[in-house]
């Protein structure tokens, strides 16, 4: 549960930079990649990543100026 919630949290650190930034009306859109990877042996539900990073997207996807991409870090 902390592991999951230290990973959340450095996230959002990640990206605070970007939503606090002053937005200009004519400023293009800013792109941030949020990344996550498929279960990598440990026990089910100690590492939800994509799940994390989904929530992310949505409270980010709340901000016009910013262009929010979720990329599994697993595809080629």
């Amino acid at each position: 549960m902390a592991h999951r919630l230290f990973t959340l949290m450095f996230s959002l650190c990640l990206c605070v930079s970007v939503v606090q930034s002053p937005l200009r009306r004519q400023e293009a859109k800013k792109r941030v990649l949020l990344l996550w990877q498929k279960p990598d042996g440990h026990p089910k539900n100690t590492h939800e990543y994509e799940l994390g990073q989904k929530i992310l997207k949505r409270e980010l996807d709340k901000f016009p100026t910013l262009d929010t991409v979720l990329v599994n870090a697993d595809d080629p």
